[in-house]
């Protein structure tokens, strides 16, 4: 029985990151069963292994009982506790966290192994719906059928097959590519059993995917992150011409995308207009700013210390727009699109400095443990946030959550292993 848990336990956590990218009805049920499975094997066994108490595990469940405490005093009580359904993963992942003595560095490579899978099948289903639609395009128009049309592989079209909002697409993309990444580099090894180029090769894959789902945000972040870690591993194995060759490259590379796709133009150009056609995209900085000053000084001031409630936060968002402004935020419903402002004005100052402690204690963990894939990820969320509602949705949130999991079980491996050598227990 034990053994059947253990095994159960495992393999609902891989389903997990297996169903990332797809529904949240269908990554609901493993993560449904991860929980089933870690209250058997807590409740059921004598002998668990409970790993080190770690404060960010801590703060993950400080946050879900914020949000809890949100949900009860939210005038609509009924959408607060849809919305803290929706945060689960909050509670699930730090509860699953103390059965993660059982997992070994080889079964975290697997986890890892398994997701890239899944992401480059995300790709390839987010291409052939994107030919699909621009089949019926030519279809409609009288086109010949080997015509492309731009839009047909924007990033809207692009992850329409998935049903997920093209941001968290861009996330797990940006994942996979420092995955693979810090494997070629070495920094980070699991065993993925290809030749360099092959690996080479995924990567600009991954990177061209990047560009076409246009998330301004995630590919700054992205290219920054890497080009960053880039210098560093160049620097210290002595061949930095390298280095200034790979970024020649890659920004010949943005440089002729955004060139010859119209769409890319569009969105680069929009990036730092001042008016912008909202019909086509979700708005441009110059509208963020009005909506941020107005959420701040309208929302989160007035309710600064146990914000509006998780249940009251998207009528109240519009209810300001309405009154102060934008008109177009109004009119197309926007919530904050930004993470942090979205949390304060929901459970007010106590809820933002609990997240930002989480952010903060991950980042800090990551660093110490040299954990690139842990730090890269952590960097890349916190500044997506700044521009998005990231852990608005199911998605964002189980996607923050698992990944933290997974990079926390390692450090602590890590830690183990460390504390097993100074000892001179050979591991």
């Amino acid at each position: 029985m034990k053994l059947f848990l253990s095994q159960f336990y495992y393999y609902t956590l891989v389903i997990v990151f297996a169903t990332l990218p797809f529904s949240a009805t269908i990554n609901a049920v493993p993560l449904i069963a991860l929980f089933l499975s870690t209250v058997l094997i807590l409740t059921t066994s004598k002998e668990v292994k409970y790993p080190e108490r770690n404060p960010g595990i801590i703060l993950l469940l400080a946050y879900f009982f914020i949000l809890f405490l949100s949900a009860l005093y939210s005038t609509d009580q009924g959408k607060g506790f849809d919305f803290l359904i929706r945060n689960s993963a909050f509670l699930i992942l730090p509860l699953a966290f103390l059965n993660s003595s059982s997992i070994d560095s080889h079964k975290i490579n697997y986890i890892y192994k398994v997701f890239l899978v899944v992401v480059f099948v995300s790709i390839v289903i987010c291409i052939v719906t994107s030919f699909v639609s621009n089949y019926h395009y030519t279809k409609e128009h009288n086109l010949p059928w080997y015509h492309l049309h731009p839009w047909a592989f924007s990033y809207h079209y692009l992850s329409r097959g998935l049903d997920i909002h093209s941001g968290y697409l861009s996330l797990m993309i940006s994942t996979a590519f420092f995955i693979i990444l810090f494997d070629l580099f070495n920094y980070h090894i699991i065993d993925l059993r290809i030749k360099k180029r092959t690996k080479v090769f995924l990567l600009i894959i991954l990177m061209i995917f990047l560009i076409f789902l246009s998330g301004k945000n995630i590919i700054i972040t992205t290219v920054f992150v890497f080009l960053i870690t880039s210098f560093f591993y160049f620097k210290n194995t002595n061949s930095l011409p390298y280095f200034f060759l790979l970024t020649a490259l890659l920004m010949a590379l943005l440089i002729t995308l955004v060139l010859v796709n119209p769409v890319l133009k569009i969105r680069v150009l929009n990036a730092v207009s001042i008016n912008e056609d909202i019909g086509l995209f979700s708005g441009n900085f110059s509208l963020r700013l009005e909506q941020w000053w107005v959420l701040i000084e309208h929302v989160f001031l007035n309710n600064l210390i146990f914000g509006v409630g998780i249940g009251d936060v998207e009528p109240v968002t519009l209810q300001a727009y309405e009154v102060f402004g934008p008109s177009l935020a109004l009119e197309n419903k926007f919530n904050a699109h930004n993470m942090y402002l979205q949390t304060a004005m929901a459970t007010g100052i106590i809820g933002l400095i609990v997240l930002i402690a989480q952010l903060f204690f991950f980042l800090r963990n990551f660093i110490k443990s040299n954990l690139w894939t842990g730090l890269s990820f952590i960097i890349i969320f916190s500044l997506y946030g700044m521009t998005e509602s990231a852990l608005n949705r199911q998605k964002g949130i189980v996607l923050y959550a698992c990944f933290l999991f997974i990079y926390t079980t390692q450090t602590n491996i890590r830690l183990e292993n460390s504390n097993n050598r100074d000892k001179g227990n050979p591991q």
